[in-house]
């Protein structure tokens, strides 16, 4: 059996600390917020808004991300009143090219 397309994020992301609800996620890019998700696999997702729209692109995040100041990253909170109410994450979640890649070539 193949490893989850999720593996190289850190078991606490897996889990809220609010025992009622799970956690929530939030994606950036630059510093600026692109989209969400209720498990780590949706919010990656979210980078299929900032993938470059020329024609040739070969879809090389690691390119990418190594000519940008990109920085992605998730960021994860308690739950999703959490990150509605402004509290303050408790992780940050770095995102590599190659979860980005998997999630995007696994996701809807």
């Amino acid at each position: 059996m193949g490893r989850s397309r999720l593996s190289a994020l850190p078991p606490s992301a897996m889990t809220g600390s609010d025992s009622s609800m799970g956690p929530f996620f939030e994606s950036l890019w630059q510093g600026e917020s692109i989209g969400d998700g209720a498990d780590p696999g949706e919010a990656l997702l979210a980078y299929r808004a900032v993938s470059p729209e020329e024609d040739d692109w070969d879809g090389d995040w690691q390119a990418l991300l190594a000519s940008s100041d990109a920085d992605p990253h998730l960021l994860r909170y308690a739950s999703f009143e959490a990150f509605l109410d402004n509290a303050d994450a408790l992780e940050r979640i770095p995102v590599s090219a190659a979860m980005i890649a998997t999630a995007l070539a696994h996701g809807p």
